[in-house]
């Protein structure tokens, strides 16, 4: 090996621990973001079910949300993209992909306010895209990465802030059963959810009690924090550094 590879590997070493023990010593976990001591109930109803009160909420107080959302795909679509891809999603996500594959980018109003609800062909491409850019970075960069945030290259996002943050699965968490949560990475702040029905009915809930509201004009979409969060305490964990 020359000296310079020597170098190399030796700064590789060195960032990647430091970086590592300040993450740590930050986030109080040497996992790379934090784990739920404990989670609400899962919530009784089927999934089935939740979808679909939460289709005929969105059709009663968010028509232009309802009328954004593209056809659900079916099993053979959605298998052909895990094989592509490498990926398996929960039987949960499975059903919620046959309900509605997202919303087409060109759509001007949100799922929810301020998120965008991906189709999963869009967040597959999300997430293969990090991992190209991760090939092409730099030794430095890969090491800072690796030591800060690698627990997220699997994650797969599911509502969208559009800055990088929103609603995530990530499939490392299933044996946890806090694999759908929502982050703001930035802030440290997390919310888990021990089921994907735990996170629809939530937002069903924001919209029958006006806690998530829509313009007359149907372009744009409103939320009162403190009535969302009130909501959002019922179905989930939050974590805030």
């Amino acid at each position: 090996m020359s000296i310079q590879k020597r170098l190399a590997v030796l700064l590789l070493i060195v960032v990647g621990a430091v970086a590592n023990l300040l993450w740590t010593t930050l986030m109080g976990t040497s996992s790379g973001y934090p784990q739920p001591h404990t989670l609400p109930a899962i919530v009784d109803e089927d999934l089935l079910t939740v979808l679909s009160d939460l289709e005929v909420t969105l059709r009663e107080h968010a028509p232009t949300v309802a009328e954004s959302l593209q056809p659900g795909l079916s099993n053979q679509e959605i298998m052909e993209l895990e094989e592509t891809y490498g990926f398996q999603l929960t039987d949960e996500l499975r059903a919620l992909y046959k309900w509605h594959n997202g919303t087409s980018s060109e759509t001007v109003i949100d799922f929810i306010p301020g998120h965008r609800f991906l189709s999963l062909d869009e967040a597959v491409r999300e997430r293969v895209a990090l991992r190209s850019e991760l090939k092409e970075s730099t030794v430095l960069q890969r090491a800072a990465y690796d030591a800060v945030a690698s627990h997220m290259t699997p994650w797969l996002t599911l509502l969208s802030d559009g800055a990088g943050d929103g609603y995530f699965y990530d499939p490392t968490r299933q044996s946890a059963g806090c694999e759908i949560f929502y982050t703001i990475t930035e802030l440290g702040h997390f919310v888990f959810y021990p089921s994907l029905k735990n996170l629809l009915t939530q937002i069903r809930d924001c919209y029958d009690s006006g806690a998530y509201t829509v313009a007359v004009d149907g372009r744009r979409s409103d939320e009162d924090y403190d009535a969302s969060f009130a909501i959002q305490r019922k179905y989930g964990t939050e974590i805030e550094d």
